[in-house]
């Protein structure tokens, strides 16, 4: 007996939320109280722009669906980090700063308004044009996939190295309402939604939903005895659909807003011998630490954001089984943050404010053939429009003539004609092909003042330009059986220029685009009935004159020079591989494992700035900037790792489910998540920003009747209560390679908590 709670006690330790790809299939609904399903539920993606099962499709996909990221009380963008291997995630102190990395490789949009970011955000067929703007909670879910690797034949901008698709729940055709709850400690993380679902006569249907989320910060100020780094945000969503003859008219409309203090950096490290400005903290009753949630500032930590946009879109299904459809959409996205930059109580920094204002308008007139035939397709037209106003103040009281105002306005217009087709040769053999070619316009103003020695010149640029490009597709796919097959593709991709607006920075230079191709080869199976599918890719990608913002701070002191370079290569290369397992015909019960090996590092970069506090020891060498007799220095990074992206990432999953004599159930899922070390942060080596590796341990009991009309969980996230943050940085008021600083999240800790879901109708 002693044994047998031994065992049920170490099986309760490893059990978490449901993580990956296909291990993400397990948790769909469960099977009836008799008897439960003895296979591996199919997975249906749109990954190639038409719906197919995700065993057929030539293409490294990770699929969620929205039971299994509620499973895993997984909420925001942020979380997908924790259930796709290949995904890392830069969060930093403004959505500004949001950026994906997907087999690390990925731009972060923080540093410049005319830079897009190397990943895709699309929500509902609609791309999002700025990274930031996709920082948010994930309401209404039907569907995520994330497609790694260069998506640009058929996901419009911004996807050189991979997709974040997001598809929301259509308008119900009878009537639903669902409410849902959520509390966890510590800090009372708080929310509930709300979602109305139904017809509203024949031909006509409506979805509405809304959800309120808080959280206290976790970050106490020991100046004021505030806490910062909270959340408080707010959304709705809504669609209008008709059904007339063979078309689908779709309105559909969203708002988010986010009110909170933050997001503030903490003391990491110091010095042997602190400076003078890190003993006034000291003094305050900081102590610098990988898990130091303190800090002493006077100055205001705000992220206030609005995000919202309305689309519409028609489509017509004809008897030949052709379909037709047009989406068009308008966006606009506003942020404004700021905090105290230099971390003291004292004004040396402390204004440090950005006001973001983007707006975007985009059309995809799309054509898909019927399949069945030799030959099959997607083709279409697509148009994008963004523009992007910003303010950025910055006053130094250290330097005052580093202080700026710095005024910019952006444009970017694309337009372009794709295309993808399937020629079957046989039954069994097929020939892909696919291709997007496109022209990219971009303007950008800028106005530079100094707000504090007003004798300084006004500084005022202006600059236009536009690139073509190409972006192609080939490969071949061999399908043995329906649950056997094999292919092997070559992608190029292309992501378009701009301009560097960065304040520190004369002028507006160009930066080029941005061209990784890819090559995979990978399989898809199932065995044992399909109750066992293994799946695996293996990738070798090059990315010549990658966009990353590089930033040289001067020696001892706080200023610095950031700007956007073209890296000459960049490569990443490994493995992607999922499994899922049910061992037992007549137990619902199953395992799942997927991870990814990759090896992302610096193909070629030899005159990188030095990073701050590095010596001729430590790699830092003089020379003088090309082409003049200015003096600089540079480090040489070929064959360095890149940032964010550790070299192992594994997810163990499990899913138990079991009936109840009183007609009830029971489900327990659980998850291991770990991942090896890695640099956190982005563009830099500096062997201080290592993280060591961790492993999150999750836990999610349920119960639930037979037609899963309510739910009650327990959860725990990061059961095992591991430390880690999300990047590091030096920090310039202390001793240059020995004082550093670091963002915290939220997640880094155990969270436990109860989830209510009821659902009406249906």
């Amino acid at each position: 007996m002693r044994k047998d709670r031994r065992a049920l006690t170490a099986l309760a330790v490893v059990l978490g939320s449901s993580t990956g790809s296909v291990a993400l299939a397990q948790t769909a609904a469960p099977a009836s109280a008799e008897r439960p399903a003895v296979s591996i539920s199919e997975v249906v993606v749109t990954a190639q722009k038409r719906s197919e099962r995700l065993q057929d499709v030539p293409i490294s996909v990770a699929a969620l669906t929205a039971d299994q990221l509620a499973v895993a009380h997984l909420t925001d963008t942020a979380d997908l980090q924790y259930v796709v291997p290949s995904i890392a995630l830069n969060q930093n102190n403004s959505p500004r700063a949001f950026g994906v990395y997907v087999r690390g490789l990925g731009t972060s949009t923080f540093a410049t308004q005319s830079i897009e970011p190397s990943s895709a955000y699309v929500v509902d067929g609609v791309v999002y044009g700025q990274a930031g703007a996709a920082f948010q909670d994930m309401p209404d879910l039907q569907r995520v996939e994330v497609l790694r690797g260069p998506q640009g034949t058929l996901f419009g901008k911004n996807a050189s190295v991979g997709v974040v698709s997001i598809t929301t729940r259509d308008p119900g055709r009878v009537f639903e309402a669902e409410a849902n709850a959520h509390y966890a400690a510590p800090y009372d993380d708080r929310g509930v939604s709300l979602l109305l679902t139904g017809p509203i006569t024949d031909n006509l249907r409506f979805i509405v939903s809304g959800r309120l989320s808080q959280r206290d910060g976790f970050v106490r100020n020991l100046f004021n005895g505030r806490r910062l780094n909270n959340r408080n945000e707010f959304g709705v969503r809504s669609k209008l659909a008709a059904d007339l003859d063979d078309w689908t008219f779709t309105l559909a409309g969203d708002y988010f807003n986010r009110h909170s203090h933050c997001c503030m950096f903490t003391m990491r490290a110091t010095g042997a011998t602190p400076t003078a400005f890190e003993q006034v903290a000291l003094g305050a009753g900081i102590v610098p630490s990988p898990t130091n949630l303190n800090v002493d500032i006077d100055g205001h930590v705000i992220s206030f954001e609005k995000n919202y946009g309305a689309s519409f879109q028609a489509e017509r299904h004809f008897q030949s089984g052709y379909s037709l459809v047009s989406l068009t959409a308008y966006r606009r996205w506003w942020t404004k943050d700021t905090v105290d930059g230099d971390g003291l109580p004292t004004n040396l920094l402390n204004i440090s404010l950005a006001n973001y204002w983007q707006y975007q308008t985009s059309e995809e007139l799309r054509l898909t053939s019927p399949t069945g035939g030799p030959f099959d397709y997607v083709a279409g037209l697509y148009f994008f429009d963004q523009g992007v106003t910003s303010s950025g103040l910055q006053l130094n009281n250290v330097s005052p003539s580093a202080a700026f105002l710095n005024l910019v306005h952006a444009t970017t217009r694309n337009l372009a004609v794709f295309g993808q087709g399937n020629l079957h040769l046989s039954d069994r053999f097929t020939l892909i092909a696919g291709f997007r070619a496109l022209q990219d316009k971009y303007t950008a103003e800028r106005a530079r003042s100094n707000p504090i020695v007003t004798t300084i010149a006004t500084v005022r640029n202006a600059a236009d330009k536009a690139t073509n490009g190409t972006v192609y597709r080939l490969g071949a796919q061999y399908t043995f059986d329906r649950n056997h097959m094999v292919f092997a593709t070559f992608t190029r991709g292309f992501k378009g220029g701009g301009f560097d607006t960065n304040p520190t920075i004369n002028g507006l230079p160009s930066v080029r685009p941005e061209v990784p191709t890819n090559f995979e080869v990978g399989f898809r199976t199932q065995w044992l009935e399909n109750r066992l599918t293994l799946n695996a890719t293996a990738f070798d990608t090059n990315v010549r004159d990658f966009q990353a913002p590089s930033t040289q701070i001067n020696p001892g002191t706080v200023n610095g020079v950031t700007t956007i370079v073209n890296v000459a290569n960049l490569r990443s290369r490994g493995v992607e591989f999922d499994g899922l397992w049910r061992p037992l015909q007549d137990v619902d019960f199953t395992l799942g494992l997927n991870g990814a090996y990759i090896d992302a590092f610096y193909g070629s970069y030899d005159r990188a700035p030095c990073y701050f506090g590095q010596t001729a020891a430590l790699g830092c060498q003089a020379g003088v900037i090309p082409g003049t007799s200015v003096p600089t220095t540079f480090q040489v990074l070929t064959g360095k790792p890149l940032g964010q992206q550790p070299k192992w990432t594994l997810n163990l999953t499990e899913h138990f489910s079991h009936a109840l004599a009183n007609g009830m159930r029971v489900n327990v899922d659980g998850a291991i998540d770990h991942q090896t070390k890695r640099l956190a942060a982005n563009f830099n080596t500096d062997p201080h920003y290592l993280e060591p590796a961790r492993t999150l341990i999750n836990l999610s009991i349920a119960l639930t009747p037979a037609d899963d009309r309510w739910r009650i969980a327990l959860y725990a996230r990061n059961l095992g209560d591991v430390h880690y943050v999300n990047t590091i940085q030096p920090n310039p008021f202390g001793i240059p390679n020995q004082s550093f600083t670091q963002y915290p999240l939220y997640e880094a800790r155990r969270i436990v908590g109860v989830q209510l879901f009821y659902k009406w109708g249906g």
